[in-house]
């Protein structure tokens, strides 16, 4: 090995490669001790992070919510499209009730949805 400016010495290349094999070694098992320690630390109340359980129950809330939300779209838009044909149906019901005139298409809307909504 050189030395360098301060009299230290310079690290092979070997060295460098078993220092950097070390420190990845260590972070990889800290990585993966980590889940356990956090699962004593909230096993004896301190709750410091959260754990795994608490992932995949906001996981499974997530995934609960959107299918909801999806459910309720379609009966929504069901309920709409029944909304819209019974509106049809009373616009043609209100055309045989005046049936020698005629009113525009956009007057008989108006007559149906004030009739729904009041």
């Amino acid at each position: 090995t050189n030395t360098t400016a301060r009299g230290r010495k310079n690290k092979s290349d070997d060295e460098n490669r078993m220092v950097m094999a070390t420190r990845s070694l260590m972070a990889t098992t800290r990585r993966a001790v980590a889940p356990a320690w956090r699962l004593r630390v909230a096993s004896r109340g301190l709750r410091a992070t959260a754990t795994v359980g608490d992932v995949f129950k906001d996981k499974e809330r997530a995934e609960e919510k959107m299918f909801f939300a999806r459910e309720d779209k379609a009966l929504l838009e069901k309920m709409l499209k029944k909304m819209k044909l019974k509106e049809e149906g009373q616009i043609g019901e209100l055309k045989e009730i005046i049936a020698p005139a005629t009113l525009p298409e956009e007057t008989l809307k108006k007559i149906v949805d004030w009739k729904v909504h009041h």
